[in-house]
């Protein structure tokens, strides 16, 4: 099994979801994240 932290994050368009997103990559977690916004 594997010690890498996994985070999927929902609305990182804005807002919660955004600051989430952003925290979990600042510590190290592999992102999967839901957005409305094209360039996200």
């Amino acid at each position: 099994m594997t010690n890498e932290k996994l985070s999927v994050v929902t609305g990182a368009s804005s807002g919660i979801g955004k600051e989430l997103a952003k925290l979990c990559a600042r510590d190290g977690y592999h992102l999967i994240i839901a957005a409305d916004e094209p360039a996200i």
